[in-house]
Formats: C-alpha cells, structure tokens, sequence
C-alpha cells in the first residue's frame, strides 16, 4: 500500500517537473526564434541536403504561414474562454471571476498534459 503511494507521489512529482521543463523549452526556443527569425530559417534549410535546399525553403515559408494562422487561431480561442468564463463567472456572482477567467484562458493554450502522462488514469 505504502510502496504504491509513493510510486504513484514520485510519478506524479516527475510529470510535474517534465511539464515545466517542456513549458521552459518551449519559451527558450520561441524566444530565440522570435529574436533572429531569418538566422534560423537559414540554419534550418541548412541542414536539408543541397539537392532538397530549394524545397526545404518552400516549406520553411509555407510552416511559417501556416503557424502564424493557427497561433493566431489559438490566441483568439484563447480570449474567448478567458472572457466567456469571466463573464459567466461574474454574473453568476463568483468571487474573484477575472482571475479564474485568466487563468482558464493560459490553462486552454497551455495544455497541462495528455491522455498518454496522466499518472492516476484508470487501466
């Protein structure tokens, strides 16, 4: 009984501390690439070999749009759970309703975790 507990505390405490690793990955990497875009545009097509480079480009370019849209996708669901779930929450007379909305917005964009890293899931 104690041993399972603990296996399930430690698995938990791992889940937890590869989520924020991820979270901190992600944030690294975006803030370099939103740095120097075109610098690592062309590291990228780099690594393709020379005959596929031209290729390479055009979907370096085409990724590129393609993100752009669904980032702003993401974002404008994003506002709208934040301020759906203030409004709902407000009205409903629940203290601290701008807050909850926030935070259900950043909680939608940033998924906590999968199907796959849920720890207490059932078999």
């Amino acid at each position: 009984m104690v041993t399972s507990v603990l296996t399930r505390l430690s698995s938990t405490r791992a889940t937890t501390v590869n989520a924020l690793a991820n979270v901190f990955l992600v944030f690294v990497i975006g803030a370099f690439l939103v740095a120097s875009p075109e610098l690592h545009r062309y590291d990228l097509i780099q690594l393709a070999p020379v005959a596929s480079r031209r290729r390479a480009k055009e979907l370096v370019v085409e990724l590129g749009s393609t993100l752009r849209v669904w980032l702003l996708g993401e974002l404008l669901a994003t506002l709208l759970v934040a301020v759906c779930t203030t409004l709902g929450l407000w009205v409903v007379g629940i203290s601290y309703a701008l807050v909850l909305g926030i935070t259900a917005g950043l909680l939608d964009f940033f998924p906590i975790s999968d199907r796959s890293q849920r720890p207490f899931q059932a078999p």
